[in-house]
């Protein structure tokens, strides 16, 4: 089941458009692609072979987007990337001839969708940041999914502001490192490592750009997600 509409993140005032997929069990939040700034979601519908779409309006003008953003045909990924926010559900649509199997090419074992006959879909919720690459075992085609940190988009010296790299505690056997690249370094730059925890507080001492990446490792065997994409955060004098 396919349900949408809007949401006021954060307790903001700026709704933005919201999808929501129930596979039987529980419901996720699925990534919306056109889920920025003032957008309403007003239907959802699914046409064959098994591709769904939502429309809706911004401030300005109508949109109309694929549910399950990914289509997977019989060469490869469309798109190559794409990205959500943390603890989202990402959507992939098989919409070639032949089945496809999705699977998690980090070596972690996150997900792996098992055989999916044109016209069916797979959903996976990313709880953490990284950029995690997914490769179709029927046709070799890889793709990515970036997932960044969650932080404010500006502060002041000697405030602290809030770093989130997961939406949740890590499964067991797993851990979270975390970098930083300070204002006037050009490297990134370990800050968190091996975490357990979810966010962290950090206090700027100077003003100037931080930006802040994270990935997801497992302890057991030594692999992990690549970095995320940088969330930067512009700091001022107060």
């Amino acid at each position: 089941m396919w349900a949408c509409g809007y949401h006021y993140p954060n307790g903001t005032s700026d709704y933005q458009g919201l999808i929501e997929h129930y596979d039987g069990e529980q419901w996720s939040r699925v990534s919306s692609a056109q889920g920025g700034t003032y957008t309403y979601l007003a239907g959802i519908t699914a046409w064959p072979p098994g591709a769904g779409w939502a429309v809706g309006n911004t401030l300005t003008t109508t949109i109309a987007e694929s549910v399950c953003e990914i289509q997977v045909n019989d060469v490869g990924f469309i798109p190559r990337t794409a990205g959500a926010i943390l603890g989202d559900t990402v959507g992939w649509s098989v919409t070639g001839s032949v089945a496809q199997r999705l699977v998690d090419a980090s070596g972690m074992t996150l997900f792996d969708s098992q055989s999916r006959a044109p016209g069916s879909s797979f959903q996976f919720s990313f709880n953490s940041a990284g950029t995690y690459p997914v490769s179709d075992t029927a046709n070799g085609a890889t793709s990515t999914i970036a997932i960044p940190v969650e932080a404010p988009a500006s502060g002041n010296v000697d405030t602290p502001f809030l770093v989130t790299w997961s939406a949740a505690s890590p499964a067991d056997g797993f851990l979270f490192d975390v970098q930083i690249r300070r204002p006037g370094d050009r490297r990134f730059r370990s800050w968190r490592v091996g975490q357990t925890g979810t966010a962290a507080s950090f206090v700027p001492t100077v003003a100037g750009n931080y930006a802040f990446r994270a990935r997801l490792r497992n302890s057991v065997n030594g692999t992990f997600s690549n970095w995320s994409p940088p969330a930067v955060v512009i700091v001022g004098n107060p």
